[in-house]
């Protein structure tokens, strides 16, 4: 065996070995931790109060009886011990995660300053710019003395020479013991490593480093995982010995005080869990590590000369080598992430990459971890360190009082650290250089002695001094030297200072960035504060793996709500294998191979991939699919080259909580699985779907992943058959992951034509955005569509019921006062189109439209259309509102949607939790826009809202009801705003309860709700509406899409914060005079100017002047176009009448017989106003700022109003909004009038 060793090892150069750990520290506990894991895989067993309370009295009394002087050195053991617990459960105690962070910085700062102080040529320092060649020489130095000291030791052993690494097998068995604390952490460096919120330009260096990872873990297969084959050989030598994870496992009892051992090892689990900050520490500490040591190759050797298994050892010479093992991917990692640097960041950042990669293979090499026998300690064995001048001149006093005194000392009981007094001072041995650090170290880490940092209070000084014990053996000068000596030490060592708590700071917040930091632990985490639904809590109906509920989902994925789950969700079971110790069992090597198939690794097979895997191409699995898939939907990976950065333009709220979900995988482990389910199911359909999402070559990888997955996951839900808490939660993860999953896909293909006279427009009308809202969904709340019929779009839909202001008599506007009104030709066709004398009307009306035109930008500007109607009327039916033109002329896109209004969209059912359904229709219809305008081209980034009238002040309702998340970038809003002038009412109860008595469904005196409320829902539309006579319905507070106090919100901030364009027309009234007129109604001038002031101008100043005194970007205008085919009446004329803008932004003029033609001067400005509004909407924060010589911002202080068409010309006309607003009785007060 040691013959084929020696022929071996310079073939391959080197192997890594297992090795060396990193740094670490200590801590004092506040309490030696309450709560505890079972040795079970993921099951949450604690301790009785009583066994905690007994397991911490045995802890305190085994340390009373090893306490030896030695009493710092037992405090850092003691605190490394509870750290390494800790960080075994680190969903339990996420506290320790500030204090471990320090740790580890101070550690590194430690080790780098140790590596410097070593002879160059052998550390990494020596390759002091990266280079591949550089690292390979360096590397092959490295194994060519390992090389070298291997067939010396054989020579060795041949000649004679004893055993080097254990005398016998009792104390092999104690060399195995002390070194578990390390083996069981056998790859831990890696366990946070390749998260999904990992960069993603790092992904190949991530995958190679996991590759390490995954074979330490033995690819899945527990006969070759590296923690289970130690703890196998410890079963055999040590049966007593509890496992890593257990509190019982650091008992002194089992005395593994072995304090190296324990650094290394936490130093391990310690350095893997922040990555994202010190991932090029991580890379350089895994070439360190996966190199031979050889302790490695003497183990091989002497455990089967005393009878013990040596595989374990033999196994890391083996996969370590450097031609295909893991050294080699250690290099291929570290060169692939210096490459990377040096291409995207430049020589200066590879620079600094290359140093804190060397801190990194320091942290490793100078923390070792190794454990030497008790038969092979040399007498007065310490560190090699030098003493500083101070330390020699204390030894010189030592060698100068032994000389006289060692005799006196012989009968002393007296101790310091593990040795007597008079060993202390045998004057021979004090002259070793070894035996004079031992006698510093163990005086200075004696507590009863040494009181470091202050001598005044050291039992050694006040011995010195008068009444003691040794006053006069020792001068003034030696005194001076003495105390000057304690007075430097530090009064705790690095690990106790970096591991001490100083209060808030070790309680992490709940503002830590889970997009940034891993792990990061929601502090007030619970199921229920991050939305997991109560369908699984307690639970679902339980079901089978082979009877789970069929996941049907959509021909359309909305990209917006696809990609972050996409990129998010493979999250789901990364944790379940952070820890190597839970993974020693069958569940968690099923999981391992289920996230081989996820990140792209081949199959597993009898012998480790190792460079193979590396070097295979196009392997990135889910995660290399998510990336042709944003380069397919025009996304680039360089713009958004994160997850962070994805779910800045596209909110996921359920992409965040999978990821909080699993840092607790011990706690949600069955969710875990149910979820990680779904999405398997998910991949197995879209490999077979015909959406066009993915490529052929990424389905077949997507259904070969889907098989490997769904293989495993069979397997993991049998595993959890026995745990009823664990398999339900598997249930309800699967349904609520399922559920969302839907929520990514729409149904049904719709059909685009050609526009009726912009022929390079397509137009897809008639969309459905929601069910039906007739019989039980009548005044609920929208429910969003499903279907999967093909959509023709060739025509607009149907306009919800609306009692119209013509219906009473046939819509023949001729049997109304025509005279009186003395409307032109274009006014009745205006007044006809308005006020929907053609409409169709059925509650099946929940419908949109969208006008894609040809050519220009790839990702259009989208806007969105409210219309008016006084919330009792109105529709997309309207002609005004054809979109066609605006989307030609000015290269956007547009939509506009049909609302419920009147009884149907605003009902104010005072026992109902909504009183506007009407509101929540538009939201849903933005959410369509957001979830679908990329498969019409339209930018999701670029969404603008805006509406006339009531639906300006929709716009307006909006941005108050969904400030946090507006999901449109920009607001428009004309002639109209949101609770100023005018509070909403509380609620329309009084019309409510009439329509219902004389429907005889009965009032609230009567009948009881539910039964009037079905009985209203069952009744005609038409009936419905009949019974409305004088009532009147609009919006009223119900705090979700009304409130009480406008003013007040806007005073807090409490709306979106968004660039804004907003104002009024000059003669608002103008709209108004003819409609009464009909009727036989008419006022004087000052009535009307007075209705058009409170009603709409003073509004709209109130609100141009809240978002001034936010300073947010705002915009106010004032339109006065008035042209021969614009008025509605003469003498005298309707002038800037209100909705008469509309068709300029539009282009959607009335002609026929008797109405004017177009003016130079009104075409001229119709393309103004028109470029104005889609300026805004394609660059709301800067597009009026650039537009025709730039806009003004408005300011209440200084001219800023733009008078749109001032005179029929052509222009911003600029004025002081105070000669508009001074009529009003009040307008909203600006805070600071240095806005400008």
């Amino acid at each position: 065996m040691n013959s084929l060793l020696v022929q071996w090892f310079p073939t391959f150069a080197t192997v890594t070995s297992v090795v060396v750990a990193i740094l670490l520290g200590q801590s004092k506990s506040k309490s030696w931790l309450r709560t505890h894991w079972s040795g079970n895989f993921g099951n949450n067993v604690f301790l009785d109060k009583s066994t905690e309370i007994k397991i911490e009295s045995t802890h305190r009394k085994w340390a009373a009886q090893k306490k030896e002087s030695d009493d710092e050195n037992l405090d850092e053991l003691k605190s490394i011990k509870q750290l390494y617990y800790q960080l075994h459960n680190l969903e339990k105690f996420p506290e320790v995660l500030p204090r471990a962070k320090r740790l580890l910085v101070s550690l590194l700062e430690e080790t780098s300053t140790a590596g410097r102080a070593l002879p160059l040529h052998d550390t990494i320092l020596s390759v002091e710019s990266f280079s591949r060649h550089g690292l390979e020489e360096f590397q092959h130095r490295r194994d060519r003395r390992i090389g070298k000291e291997w067939e010396d030791y054989n020579v060795r052993r041949k000649e004679g020479s004893p055993r080097e690494l254990v005398s016998d097998r009792e104390e092999a068995i104690w060399w195995l013991k002390q070194l578990s604390p390390v083996k069981y952490v056998d790859g831990a460096w890696l366990g946070y490593i390749g998260k999904v919120t990992t960069p993603f330009a790092l992904w190949k260096t991530m995958k190679g480093a996991w590759q390490i990872l995954s074979e330490e873990l033995g690819d899945g297969d527990l006969r070759k995982n590296h923690v289970h084959l130690y703890h196998k050989l410890l079963e055999t030598t040590a049966p007593d010995l509890p496992t890593a994870e257990s509190l019982d496992y650091g008992h002194p009892r089992h005395q593994l005080n072995e304090l190296s051992v324990w650094k290394s090892a936490i130093a391990q689990l310690l350095i893997s869990l922040f990555p994202h900050e010190f991932l090029p520490e991580i890379i350089g500490f895994n070439l360190h590590f996966e190199s031979i040591s050889i302790d490695t190759l003497k183990a091989t050797r002497e455990l089967k000369e005393v009878g013990l298994d040596p595989y374990y050892f033999l196994l890391h010479i083996s996969i370590d080598n450097t031609h295909s093992g893991h050294s080699a991917i250690a290099i291929e990692v570290v060169c692939e992430y210096m490459n990377h640097i040096l291409k995207s960041e430049g020589e200066e950042a590879a620079r600094k990459a290359w140093g804190k990669l060397q801190a990194g293979f320091l942290l490793s090499s100078c923390l070792p971890g190794t454990v030497i026998c008790p038969s092979h300690k040399k007498a007065g064995n310490s560190s090699n360190v030098p003493l500083n001048p101070t330390e020699i001149k204390v030894i010189n006093i030592f060698r100068a009082k032994a000389q006289v005194a060692h005799g006196f000392h012989c009968s002393s009981r007296v101790k310091i650290g593990s040795r007597s007094v008079a060993d202390w001072l045998d004057p021979v041995a004090l002259e070793s250089k070894e035996w004079q650090k031992g006698l510093i170290d163990a005086l200075s880490s004696s507590k009863y002695w040494i009181c470091k940092g202050d001598s005044s209070k050291s039992r050694f000084i006040q011995e010195l001094q008068w009444n003691g014990r040794m006053f006069g053996s020792f001068t003034q000068d030696e005194y001076n030297v003495l105390t000057e000596w304690i007075d430097a030490l530090p009064n705790k060592s690095s690990i106790l200072r970096a591991l001490d708590s100083d209060g808030h700071e070790d309680v992490p917040g709940d503002s830590d960035d889970i997009l940034s930091g891993y792990p990061v632990f929601q502090q007030s985490f619970s199921s229920s504060s991050f939305g997991i639904p109560k369908s699984f809590q307690p639970a679902t109906t339980p079901f089978t793996f082979q009877t789970l509920p069929s996941l049907d989902i959509g021909e359309r994925p909305v990209i917006e709500r696809l990609l972050p789950l996409w990129i998010s969700h493979p999250c789901l079971l990364q944790t379940l294998v952070s820890v190597p110790i839970r993974t020693k069992n069958s569940f968690a090597c099923t999981v391992v191979k289920i996230l081989r198939a996820q990140g792209g690794f081949d199959i597993e097979r009898e012998c480790p991939a190792g460079m193979d895997e590396v070097q295979r191409d196009n392997s990135f699995g889910l995660a290399g699919i998510g990336l042709n898939m944003m380069v397919q939907q025009k996304l680039s990976p360089t713009a958004l080259p994160s997850l962070k950065e994805i779910l800045k333009i596209f909110p996921s709220d359920f992409a965040v909580q999978m990821l909080h979900v699993s840092m607790r995988p011990m706690a949600y482990k069955g969710m875990l699985i149910g979820m990680a389910t779904a999405f398997a199911k998910m991949h197995s359909v879209l490999s077979k779907s015909q959406s066009g999402l993915l490529s052929i070559q990424d389905q077949d990888i997507l259904q070969r992943i889907a098989h490997r997955e769904l293989e495993g996951l069979e397997l993991c839900w049998r595993e959890l058959e026995n745990d009823e808490k664990a398999y339900a939660d598997c249930c309800g993860g699967y349904v609520w992951a399922a559920s969302e999953i839907k929520k990514c896909f729409q149904s049904g293909p719709v059909s685009g034509h050609a526009g009726s006279i912009e022929s390079k427009v397509s137009a897809y009308l008639g969309i459905p955005y929601a069910q039906p809202p007739v019989g039980k969904l009548r005044f609920m709340p929208p429910e969003k569509y499903h279907g999967d019929k093909p959509i023709s779009g060739k025509s607009v839909g149907d306009a919800c019921p609306a009692n119209t202001p013509f219906a009473a008599r046939g819509n023949d506007l001729n049997k109304y006062d025509m005279a009186l009104a003395n409307l032109t030709a274009q006014g009745i066709a205006t007044l006809s189109d308005l006020f929907q004398v053609k409409a169709t009307f059925s509650e099946d009306c929940l419908n949109l439209n969208v006008w894609v035109p040809t050519g220009g930008e790839d990702l259009k500007a989208v806007m969105i259309y409210i219309y008016g109607g006084s919330y009792t009327g109105g529709s997309t039916q309207i002609g005004y509102y054809d979109g066609q033109h605006l989307a030609a002329e000015q290269d956007v896109i547009v939509v506009n949607f049909n609302y419920r209004v009147d009884i149907l969209g605003f009902h104010g059912d005072p026992e109902s939790e909504n009183h506007n359904p009407g509101f929540l229709d538009q939201r849903l219809a933005v959410e369509w826009v957001r979830d679908n305008i990329r498969a019409f081209g339209g930018d999701p980034a670029r969404l603008t809202l805006f509406g006339q009238s009531a639906g300006s002040a929709s716009v307006d309702h909006y941005g108050y009801s969904y400030a946090s998340d507006p999901i449109v970038s920009g607001f428009i809003m004309e002639s109209g705003a949101a609770g100023f002038g005018r509070p909403l009412p509380l609620n329309n109860a009084e019309a409510w309860y009439s329509v219902s008595s004389t429907l005889g469904c009965g009032t609230n005196d009567t009948a009881s709700y539910p039964d009037m409320l079905s009985c209203l829902q069952k009744k005609d539309f038409k009936e419905l509406f009949a019974a409305i006579g004088s009532n009147s319905f609009g919006p009223s507070v119900d705090g979700i899409t009304g409130f009480d106090d406008y003013p007040a919100l806007s005073k807090a901030g409490k709306f979106a914060q968004l660039p804004l364009l907003t104002g009024n027309n000059d003669f608002e009234t103008g709209a108004y005079i003819p409609l009464l007129a009909l009727n036989g109604v008419t006022h004087d001038h000052e009535y009307w100017v007075n209705y058009g002031n409170s009603e709409f101008a003073c509004p709209a100043g109130a609100r141009a002047n809240v978002s001034a005194s936010h300073n947010l970007p705002i915009w106010r205008y004032r339109w006065f176009g008035n042209f021969p085919n614009t008025r509605l009446y003469t003498n005298p004329d309707s002038g800037a009448w209100h909705c008469s803008e509309i068709a300029f932004i539009w282009n959607t003029l009335p002609s026929g017989p008797d109405i004017p033609a177009d003016t130079e001067a009104e075409v001229s400005i119709r393309e103004y106003v028109q470029g104005a509004w889609a300026a805004f909407a394609k660059a709301p924060y800067t597009g009026l700022k650039e537009y025709r010589g730039g806009w003004p911002q408005y300011s209440p202080y200084r001219p800023s109003l733009i008078r749109l068409a001032y005179n029929n010309v052509t222009g911003t006309n600029v004025a002081s909004s105070g000669i508009y607003d001074e009529t009003c009785l009040t307008t909203y007060p600006v805070a600071n009038k240095c806005c400008s």
